[in-house]
């Protein structure tokens, strides 16, 4: 998953998806033909929301009450999850 919070730069979902996940190749992955699923989310951290089961490290960056915008990836191996 990839999470987009933004605060005053409303970039489109999908142009920021292809960098993020060019930059992990051979770091996280062999390369990036591995991925199966994606799921991209944008927010803008002017609104309010509510969220169940955050990580604690994602969970400590909002609480942080960013100024910036910034970026979550959480991966999981397509095994570890129900697919449907």
């Amino acid at each position: 998953m990839v999470y987009y919070f933004y605060v005053d730069c409303d970039l489109d979902v999908d142009n920021i998806l292809k960098p993020i996940l060019d930059s992990m190749n051979r770091i996280v992955y062999l390369d990036d033909e591995q991925i199966i699923d994606i799921i991209a989310i944008k927010r803008d951290m002017q609104k309010t929301y509510s969220v169940q089961n955050l990580s604690p490290i994602l969970a400590g960056k909002l609480d942080r009450n960013p100024t910036a915008d910034f970026v979550f990836v959480s991966i999981t191996s397509a095994m570890e999850r129900d697919i449907p």
